[in-house]
């Protein structure tokens, strides 16, 4: 038996009866809950690499835990998880490149009220980074040079070295970011990673060499004329940084 349901003012539990001549209705009922239709906000972030399989978090209103409950990326519906009642999170999918429309459903039936944008973009890649080697005593302001750069609303740029080292950098184009190596531990290479939108950092990792600095005790003679022409010696401990490109 399929039924058509009425509209009604607010959120409420109805019980539900069939009848066969229109009067003499079963016995037994069903509950049948009434709740309000989601209402989307936006998304965090806004944009994500086409590529699919980011988790965003969804904001907006009236949401409800639900088996059920899907977010709609244009045609492509993929499962939400419920955080409260004005936060989802959901997974990307695969998608074509473009802004299309963000939709949440509790039921796979009946869709928000209100929809987000979500832009999907060509995958953040890496080629390399300048320079590809530091001193271990110091910070190093890192080139990351690559493509398909961008600047996603409210996030910022991140620059992650090795598994867990996450420090903000800074977007200079489509094409370049900046980056500032960290401390090391000790002397080593460490991979760096690139995201542009918090949650989606570059598949390619290219590596940053930590090598030991100079160090200079002394110089003799210490004074010479001015016209030159003469040869002076340093004693110290020098450290060959060679260019290494990944």
């Amino acid at each position: 038996v399929e039924c058509f349901f009425f509209q009604v003012p607010s959120a409420a539990i109805v019980n539900v009866r069939v009848a066969n001549n229109g009067v003499d209705f079963s016995e037994s009922t069903i509950d049948f809950q009434i709740l309000a239709l989601p209402v989307v906000f936006l998304s965090v972030p806004s944009m994500v690499s086409s590529a699919g399989g980011a988790e965003i978090l969804v904001m907006g209103a009236n949401f409800w835990n639900s088996s059920d409950s899907v977010c709609k990326f244009h045609k492509t519906e993929t499962r939400a998880t419920f955080e409260s009642s004005s936060f989802l999170r959901c997974m990307t999918p695969s998608h074509v490149v473009g802004t299309f429309s963000l939709l949440v459903s509790h039921n796979a039936i009946d869709f928000a009220l209100s929809e987000a944008s979500i832009c999907f973009l060509e995958s953040v890649y890496v080629d390399s980074i300048s320079p590809n080697s530091g001193s271990d005593t110091n910070q190093t302001i890192i080139s990351v040079f690559g493509l398909n750069f961008f600047r996603d609303p409210g996030q910022s740029v991140l620059c992650k070295f090795g598994d867990n080292i996450v420090s903000e950098g800074s977007l200079v184009s489509s094409s370049l970011s900046l980056c500032v190596s960290p401390m090391p531990a000790s002397s080593s290479t460490i991979s760096v990673q690139i995201s542009m939108n918090g949650i989606e950092y570059s598949r390619q990792k290219v590596l940053f060499l930590y090598e030991t600095q100079s160090t200079f005790l002394g110089i003799s003679p210490s004074s010479g004329p001015s016209f030159g022409g003469f040869s002076i010696s340093v004693v110290g401990k020098l450290a060959f940084i060679k260019d290494r490109r990944n």
